[in-house]
């Protein structure tokens, strides 16, 4: 990463210009989506969490991939149900084994579209974590410029309390020990000091209004609740995307070998996978739908939510989030000015102590309590101006606007992309059902050769032709000679011979009959 708060923050601009912030085309999309509340009814689309028919509409939008998805099964249903009777009714013993490419291709191309859009869902993960990333570094750089204006009041208070207060108490008891014989210069001396109070507590005042608006307790807790939550979203999405990769490469593998089983099992995994998608492209498309709303006027919520909570006041609000213009009124303008009036009537009142007082004391004695009173009012001097340029609204604004960005244009994209490797893994893996089933009866006819299975051809005329609906046990075939290993027939008792004997008996016949084959040839 890039050194730097301009690097770290990609709204930012060089040299502290102040940026603003354009809704994108991708927030009016998802803003102009219908918002229809449970009753059928057409609802505001303005941000707002509080408005249970707002909340409805986003809702109705969520479950609209949920309804699609019931419809899909139902499809599949009708499918499966014509499909079993088709089977059921079918005369022939057995579905004859195909060779099959065209369809195993179609199976592996769409399995491999349908790996090519799950990537498209990682990558729209990685982006929407990023833009929450970016939302989180504009709000630490955001807590960080409000405390960092805490510490400069805070340092202020210390300079004020051990210095000023010690350097008037020490002329106080100088004063004291040694009165002035002149009684009206010593009244002139007593309400310098008395001033020189006044001021410095005038001065913690005006610093104190800077400070009830500058905590950032709440805002560090919601961004680490932000940070956690994330952490949560961020791996679940990546489990769940992983493993509806691995269950394509497993589909891939089965297409590559023919395996019936391991096709069964991988169908059963994509039916589970179809639901997971349609779900989640339903929670996307709720949460995109309301990220839409909140990106295309995102000042007035936070100036609502600033107003119900009270915490900020509504001025403070207005100059650092809606209206930071060079001719706005900065709403500490006139606590800055009045405590930098208190710290100018505290020198003056120091060097009426001083001239006042050097008739009548050595100047060691005078120096060592005005000298640290003087260095002090300088520091307070550079904290008044640190204060004003940290309180200027171009930073904690350009922060604000970072935010956005990485909400609104990196989130955004980020949950786009998620919504539609949902919504398109869901339409393919559909497709994906339905040719697995049309594979299921051509793969899995198998013959097994010394320990091994392999195809046979079931046009060959020297296979016998067993009913599905009777008794018989299967036939096996061992190293390429045709064997009976056990024959159960449901009319032993009629001495009926086997019927083995009766198709070579049959066969052989008709062939001979028609002139086909010779004696010789069986």
């Amino acid at each position: 990463m890039n050194s730097g708060r301009g690097a770290e923050h990609p709204g930012l601009t060089l040299g502290g210009e102040k940026t603003e912030y354009i809704p994108s085309w991708l927030a009016a999309l998802f803003h102009s989506f219908p918002h229809i509340s449970l009753k059928f009814r057409l609802s505001n689309s303005t941000f707002n969490l509080d408005d249970e028919e707002y909340i409805q509409s986003l809702g109705f939008a969520a479950a609209l991939p949920v309804l699609l998805l019931l419809l899909v099964l139902f499809i599949f249903s009708i499918y499966c149900c014509c499909r079993c009777s088709s089977c059921c009714n079918k005369n022939a013993a057995s579905p004859r084994r195909k060779n099959t490419p065209c369809l195993k291709w179609t199976i592996a191309i769409i399995t491999l579209l349908t790996c090519g859009v799950l990537a498209s869902g990682l990558f729209g993960n990685e982006k929407f974590n990023k833009g929450v990333l970016q939302v989180r570094l504009a709000g630490s750089s955001a807590a960080e410029t409000i405390d960092s204006a805490n510490d400069v009041v805070g340092d202020m208070g210390t300079t004020i309390n051990n210095s000023i207060v010690v350097g008037v108490n020490g002329f106080d008891a100088l004063f004291k020990k040694s009165p002035v014989p002149n009684a009206t210069i010593g009244l002139m001396l007593d309400k310098d000091l008395q001033a020189m109070v006044q001021q410095g507590r005038n001065i913690m005042k005006y610093a104190s209004e800077i400070h009830k608006d500058a905590d950032t307790s709440q805002i560090r807790k919601i961004l680490e609740d932000i940070k956690q939550y994330e952490g949560y979203r961020w791996l679940a999405t990546i489990v769940v995307l992983s493993f509806e990769l691995l269950i394509c490469l497993l589909l891939l593998i089965a297409v590559m070998t023919e395996s019936k089983a391991l096709l069964m099992v991988c169908t059963a995994f994509v039916v589970f996978n179809l639901i997971i998608s349609w779900l989640t492209a339903g929670v996307y498309l709720g949460v995109s739908v309301g990220a839409g709303d909140l990106c295309v006027d995102p000042d007035q919520f936070v100036s609502e939510e600033a107003k119900k909570s009270g915490f900020v006041d509504q001025a403070v609000v207005h100059y650092y989030i809606t209206n930071c213009t060079s001719l706005s009124d900065n709403p500490f303008r006139d606590d800055l000015q009045s405590a930098s009036a208190s710290v100018s009537k505290i020198n003056s009142s120091l060097t009426d102590i001083v001239w006042l007082a050097s008739p009548f004391f050595e100047q060691y004695q005078i120096d060592q309590y005005s000298n640290p009173i003087r260095q002090d009012l300088k520091k307070l001097v550079g904290d008044l101006e640190n204060l004003q340029s940290m309180v200027d609204c171009t930073p904690i604004h350009n922060d604000y606007v970072s935010a956005l960005k990485g909400m609104c244009y990196k989130g955004l994209d980020g949950l786009a992309f998620m919504l539609l490797s949902a919504a398109v893994t869901g339409f393919l893996l559909a497709f994906v059902i339905v040719f697995n089933s049309r594979a299921w009866r051509h793969w899995g006819k198998r013959l097994k050769r010394k320990g091994r299975y392999s195809s046979i051809d079931e046009d060959d005329p020297f296979l016998p032709n067993i009913d599905q609906d009777s008794d018989q046990t299967p036939v096996k075939y061992y190293s390429g000679q045709l064997r009976r290993e056990r024959l159960v027939l449901q009319n032993r008792d009629q001495g009926s011979p086997p019927p083995a004997y009766e198709y070579y008996a049959d066969h052989g016949r008709s062939r001979y009959a028609t002139g086909t084959a010779s004696p010789t040839d069986v």
